[in-house]
């Protein structure tokens, strides 16, 4: 598959994903914003890259 925003590769996640499975990123282009909804420990979401208030902008920008 290919994507051009990271919007795009978390529509395909979600439509696709059954659960259980173990996913691996090369961080690139935002993919934090991806995996920010597919952790399933929201907590988690603080040791993600990125977490700034201007990289939330560019995030919404984006559409996640």
């Amino acid at each position: 598959e290919k994507f051009l925003t990271p919007k795009e590769v978390l529509d395909y996640l979600e439509g696709n994903l059954q659960g259980g499975e173990t996913i691996l990123f090369k961080g690139a282009r935002f993919l934090e914003g991806v995996i920010e909804h597919l952790l399933r420990d929201k907590e988690d979401i603080a040791k993600l890259p990125r977490r700034e208030e201007a990289w939330g902008r560019r995030r919404k920008e984006w559409g996640l």
